[in-house]
């Protein structure tokens, strides 16, 4: 069975829409609820698609509205400044075709951005036990080199409080140890 219609490219076919909709002179939010419109038909109904493919055509579409626009450019450039009506229509068709290179740089971000979600795996949650509960085979941590031998570290041991009369009735120690030790080390 075959068919009279032609299978296009469909970044061709949403060129030519758009092509139209510049011609006619359609407002840039125009442009961009056509966009807009072409991106909703690349996505199947259900809400899925390739998100590849869509990208694909999204940039395919990208490139040749930038060519385009350097066309209206060039085009609005060249109009007779004389001619109102000519000066006006071609920034209509400049500005439309600019708010289609928007629209389609927004429709590319979000593509991308629902490709990335797709991708991204999600990650277990690892939760560290505290130090002072069992390890999962049952052998508890061992306790430092004090604990074990019973006896305390220095540091820990009180010391006793000396009344101010007996710091008075003691005589100064000698320094001369300490003073040896700094003349080795500056020495």
């Amino acid at each position: 069975m075959s068919s009279n219609r032609r299978r296009t490219n469909p970044v061709d076919g949403a060129m030519a829409r758009l092509a139209d909709l510049a011609g006619r002179g359609v407002r840039p939010a125009r442009m961009e609820r056509e966009i807009e419109a072409i991106v909703a038909g690349w996505v199947s109904p259900d809400g899925t698609a390739d998100v590849e493919v869509v990208l694909e055509r999204l940039t395919a579409l990208h490139e040749n509205l930038l060519v385009g626009v350097t066309d209206a450019a060039e085009q609005h450039a060249d109009v007779d400044r004389s001619d109102a009506a000519a000066l006006r229509q071609a920034g209509l068709v400049y500005a439309a075709l600019e708010g289609a290179v928007e629209a389609v740089v927004r429709a590319r971000d979000a593509q991308q951005r629902a490709a990335a979600e797709m991708v991204a795996p999600v990650l277990p949650t690892v939760t560290i036990p505290p130090l002072a509960v069992r390890n999962a085979i049952r052998v508890d941590v061992e306790p430092a080199a004090e604990m074990r031998t019973g006896k305390t570290p220095i540091a820990v041991l009180p010391v006793p409080a000396e009344s101010k009369a007996d710091m008075k009735k003691r005589k100064p120690k000698s320094n001369k140890i300490i003073d040896a030790g700094l003349v080795d080390l500056l020495g």
